[in-house]
């Protein structure tokens, strides 16, 4: 496949996975307002109910316009709210038919009561004793019917709260593994571009280096079918031909400007492939900023704390991935990142987002200038936001002082050892990390092992220490 369709496929790909996420979120922040929408006119409702109930029984008490006025409002209120179209599954549609035919039956009555009223008011005489019968017995129901509907709408209010929790804690289960998944993506295609695209352009940099120097004998051996792979063929081709060319001055002097005009190629089309990865981390970093943004509009609708503090460590984990991109877009070298830069960036990031006191936490840092390529920063990276996160959430509670530290140092030519580690009160003796069930030391642990390839550590003597040795890849 062509870098160039590569390019283009990540950009499409990427720009697709954005569109779907924000619709997924945006159908599930809807289907929250609704159900909370819905809440406040069932309070509304019940309100309305209670108070129809108030202003009955205060007009049997001292009939008058002004109050036979307030419970036709008040009664056209709460019917409207019912039949407005908010109620329609058949667990909701039940009890609100039943709370209406109890109103309609109640707005009869009361209107047989108003009418009778009047009758007595306008004839001035004394009610006979069935007359009288009738008007109490008409009031008793009134009440009745008012009291039992006050009874249907408190069941109908706690089914509809019901509803919104759940709907709250669908959205926010389905926001999470949304992350997960699109997470675990963006790390498989920034490993597939660095194994395809950065790797190999580095080693025909090299090559054209060595084989400028006039190394003839140097092979590239890029086997790739895309432009890189055709540039180390030629490469290949070119200095097995100078080998073959006679010694004459002419045919000398014909070789060397075959060879430097296939030079200035070369670094025309490594420019090129520079400026399109250049974009590609450039249009990744922004996709990556985009998911924080909309991962915080969805964390400041959700009141509980324990889900906003995933969504605040879902965040972490995106940043920490999106500064190593825009480290790599202001960098000319794609094949390694300065690692000491890249993780002050990060750990101050990280101060900001939980609010902690620089005077009583202080950090130390001991990376000096290590350079690491990206198929080893980025798990770095994760594991090291990772525990620093759970050392300020957990190492220093309740105002106590301390000390974070980060050290990255190589043990022999081929292996580092990163360690990770804070003087608070340290994790819990029966806290296992092969066998826990929290994500962010289960990813510690799978970063580890399994994308480092190395070995990871933990000391418990004073405070907590994660000490994790890997190789450095070529």
């Amino acid at each position: 496949m062509k870098i160039r369709t590569r390019v283009q496929l990540i950009i499409v790909l990427s720009v697709v996975l954005a569109a779907t996420v924000s619709l997924i979120l945006f159908l599930s922040i809807r289907s929250v307002n609704k159900a909370s929408q819905k809440m406040e006119i069932t309070a509304e409702i019940v309100k309305g109910v209670v108070e129809l109930k108030i202003l009955t029984a205060g007009y049997l008490l001292h009939p008058g316009d002004r109050s036979l006025i307030q419970w036709q409002s008040r009664y056209d209120s709460v019917t409207k709210s019912l039949t407005g179209g908010y109620f329609r599954s058949p667990d909701e549609k039940s009890p609100v038919d039943h709370i209406i035919k109890n109103l309609e039956r109640i707005k009869t009555v009361f209107v047989e009561i108003t009418i009778g009223m009047r009758k007595k008011q306008r004839s001035g005489k004394q009610e006979n004793t069935f007359s009288r019968a009738l008007q109490d017995r008409l009031e008793s129901e009134l009440l009745v019917k008012a009291q039992a509907t006050v009874s249907l709408v408190f069941p109908l209010q706690q089914k509809i709260q019901a509803e919104f929790v759940i709907s709250q804690k669908r959205s926010t289960l389905l926001t999470v593994v949304l992350l997960l998944i699109i997470t675990l993506g963006i790390i498989g295609i920034l490993l597939w571009i660095n194994q395809s695209v950065a790797r190999p352009i580095a080693v025909l940099e090299e090559g054209t280096r060595i084989i400028g120097s006039g190394n003839l004998d140097y092979k590239v051996g890029i086997t790739t079918t895309d432009e890189i792979g055709q540039l180390s063929r030629a490469f290949d081709k070119m200095t097995h031909d100078l080998k073959k060319t006679t010694a004459s001055v002419s045919e000398l002097n014909r070789e060397i400007t075959d060879r430097k005009r296939a030079e200035e190629q070369v670094k025309a089309s490594l420019k090129e492939k520079k400026v399109l990865l250049r974009e590609i981390h450039h249009r990744v970093k922004n996709n990556m900023q985009l998911l924080i943004s909309l991962l915080r509009l969805q964390a400041d609708k959700i009141e509980d704390k324990k889900y906003a503090d995933m969504f605040k460590d879902g965040e972490n984990r995106i940043r920490s991935m999106s500064l190593i991109h825009e480290k790599l877009y202001q960098t000319q070298d794609f094949a390694n990142i300065n690692f000491g830069e890249h993780i002050k960036s990060l750990v101050d990031g990280l101060f900001v987002s939980y609010g902690v006191d620089t005077n009583k936490v202080s950090l130390n840092i001991d990376i000096k200038d290590i350079s690491i390529d990206l198929e080893n920063a980025i798990p770095c990276g994760l594991i090291i936001n990772e525990l620093v996160s759970n050392s300020l959430k957990y190492a220093f509670p309740q105002g106590r002082e301390g000390e974070i530290s980060i050290v990255l140092r190589p043990i022999s030519e081929d292996e580092l050892e990163l360690t990770v580690s804070d003087d608070g009160i340290g994790i819990p003796e029966d806290l296992d990390i092969e066998q826990t069930d929290t994500m962010g030391l289960t990813l510690v642990k799978v970063l580890a092992e399994h994308q480092l390839d190395g070995k990871i550590d933990v000391d418990r003597t004073k405070g907590t220490q994660f000490r994790i040795k890997f190789k450095r890849t070529d």
